[in-house]
């Protein structure tokens, strides 16, 4: 699963972390599922303001982002494999902005 976001850049926005996460490989296909814990640095004022996933699962794979969080300030959710498989990668790209306090 690649999803592909076509969107321009807002002022100041810039590829915040690259996070890659493995599974596997095991011994048998299985289903393969991760989840998402990601918050940004209270301390360095970033803000997400969106994310990209790129899995390698064979037949594609699915995610589930909550809505239940403040999402400018994580990610939380759920990729899982669309089918069982023996190894599982995927990259998270995190996007943003990092506020500057002006005093």
């Amino acid at each position: 699963m690649q999803l592909k976001v076509m969107r321009h850049y807002q002022n100041g926005e810039r590829l915040l972390h690259t996070i890659t996460i493995t599974k596997g490989p095991y011994e048998l296909d299985q289903m393969i599922e991760m989840n998402l814990d990601y918050r940004v640095s209270p301390l360095q004022n970033e803000e997400i303001t969106f994310i990209q996933l790129n899995g390698t699962a064979d037949g594609g794979c699915s995610a589930l982002i909550s809505n239940s969080v403040d999402r400018r300030k994580q990610l939380l959710g759920t990729v899982q494999s669309a089918r069982p498989v023996k190894d599982f990668a995927l990259t998270v790209a995190i996007h943003g902005i990092v506020r500057i306090n002006a005093q």
